[in-house]
């Protein structure tokens, strides 16, 4: 049996990952770039004395090409008490390996979410956590700090540990992302709030790079 976990959302292919291994004992993880073709007879077809299953995780193994044309060849003929993992965050497409996972492998598509998905995504996690967030405040964090469900799920703990998920509390914390911050001067400029301007250039003072941040001002005024 093969799992091919395939993106570059490092959060999906962790989980999909957790809930394969948390019944297993000892499952084997093996470097990738130290593996040689030799060793794929018995890296896939060896028995354990140990567990009726064995679990055979191989991160990145597309970065190892001698490797990978090999295994193309076994794919069809893992067996059932054989698990292999396979982990891949943009491999080939082209080449003959990821087509066959792709035909025969149990595939996981582990793909960035956008903002959208995101604000729903943080909404879910907070109220499994128990904390009923606001869809304007969702929104109001995903701009914030961006769609990356690892900053997302850290943000939203500290919020539930704090038990509220007004702006106030995402602001205290949470640190805006650089395309957020140009956004709240703009508008604080433009609408007058002449006290919010200068705190928002007091933090842009001291955490931003002057020539990005323009050039990030510039792309929100056009």
């Amino acid at each position: 049996m093969i799992t091919y976990i395939v993106g570059p959302n490092t959060f999906v292919a962790h989980g999909a990952l957790q809930e394969i291994i948390q019944n297993t004992q000892g499952p084997e993880r093996y470097d990738a770039e130290q593996l040689q073709p030799t060793q794929l007879p018995e890296l896939l077809q060896g028995q354990t004395l140990f567990a009726s299953e064995r679990v055979v995780i191989i991160k990145q193994l597309s970065n190892n090409q001698a490797v990978w044309r090999a295994l193309e060849p076994w794919i069809a003929r893992v067996p059932d008490e054989t698990h292999l993992v396979l982990l891949e965050q943009s491999p080939d497409k082209r080449t003959k390996t990821h087509k066959q996972l792709m035909e025969h492998a149990v595939v996981i598509a582990a793909e960035d979410i956008n903002e959208a998905q995101a604000v729903d995504w943080v909404r879910q996690e907070a109220q499994r956590m128990g904390l009923e967030i606001a869809l304007d405040e969702a929104r109001f964090l995903v701009e914030r700090i961006g769609a990356n469900q690892w900053q997302l799920q850290f943000s939203v703990q500290s919020l539930a540990l704090t038990g509220s998920s007004s702006k106030a509390a995402i602001e205290e914390a949470t640190v805006a992302l650089p395309q957020a911050n140009a956004f709240a001067t703009l508008d604080a400029a433009l609408t007058g709030k002449a006290d919010a301007l200068h705190a928002l250039l007091r933090q842009v003072i001291a955490q931003e790079d002057p020539y990005r941040f323009f050039g990030l001002l510039s792309q929100q005024i056009f």
